[in-house]
């Protein structure tokens, strides 16, 4: 099973945090760091390209990291356990990103999930994030990256969320303070996000008004993560999509439940 994460509107970070970060989470894990590679401007290639991966020892980088924007990997000494992930203020896909994730033979625990909220949120400081899980790792990449994948079957459009991206079409980022892409099992929410009305009431207390609306995990006055429980995922996404809080929300195009990605 893959626990995937994607974080988005990243605050500007320098070089050394996104390395730090990196080897934090492999260590929170219990994982050995494994590859890592920097994202580094040079010549234009045949292509015209300036930007090129280029892969480098773990700990050359982390004495004299050259870029914040990296991919990297760790793995538990057993081999059960692997995390990939990258680290992406714009420069490579259009838009500030976290993809991470981390495959074993089950998901990641509720403990170790927040760990990981807690780590991208002291470095990065993201708007929005969220975490679900799935059959591959390649599948959370492609998630993150609104490449045309979706969780929700017939309830989700797969390209809505890229058109709330001011970096990427321009548009108004509501999803920095009072639209969600969707609900996923693992929500990272702002104080602007927890304020967002449903009901009549703000959504922090909407979500604390009962068990099967999920709870929140609060840690600082920026941010808090909305576990949801997987029985609950498909009326709570319903109730929001229909509320019209939710960006990729598409009505009455199915009742099944979330499906994993194709």
């Amino acid at each position: 099973m893959v626990t995937g994460f994607a974080f988005y509107g990243l605050s500007p970070v320098d070089p050394a945090p996104s390395v730090e970060a990196a080897s934090a989470l492999a260590s929170t894990l219990s994982l050995r760091e494994g590859e890592i590679s920097q994202y580094v401007r040079s010549s234009p290639d045949d292509q015209g390209e300036s930007l090129h991966l280029v892969d480098a020892d773990w700990d050359v980088v982390a004495s004299d990291p050259k870029s914040p924007n990296i991919r990297f990997s760790a793995v538990s000494s057993d081999g059960q356990t692997e995390l990939v992930g990258g680290f992406d203020d714009g420069s490579n896909v259009g838009f500030s990103l976290v993809d991470l994730s981390v495959s074993r033979a089950d998901a990641l625990p509720d403990q170790d999930v927040i760990n990981v909220f807690r780590i991208i949120d002291a470095a990065f400081t993201p708007a929005y994030g969220f975490a679900f899980t799935t059959d591959r790792p390649e599948q959370v990449m492609s998630y993150a990256n609104m490449n045309g994948a979706t969780l929700f079957a017939g309830n989700e459009d797969p390209f809505s969320f890229t058109d709330d991206l001011s970096e990427w079409s321009g548009g108004k980022d509501t999803f920095k303070r009072s639209r969600l892409r969707m609900v996923y099992p693992y929500n990272l929410l702002n104080q602007s996000h927890l304020a967002i009305s449903i009901d009549g009431q703000p959504l922090g207390d909407w979500i604390q008004g009962r068990d099967d609306r999920g709870r929140l995990v609060e840690w600082s006055s920026r941010a808090a993560i909305w576990i949801v429980p997987a029985e609950a995922l498909v009326q709570v996404n319903r109730h929001l999509g229909e509320a019209g809080l939710l960006i990729s929300w598409r009505p009455n195009r199915s009742t099944g439940q979330p499906r994993k990605l194709p």
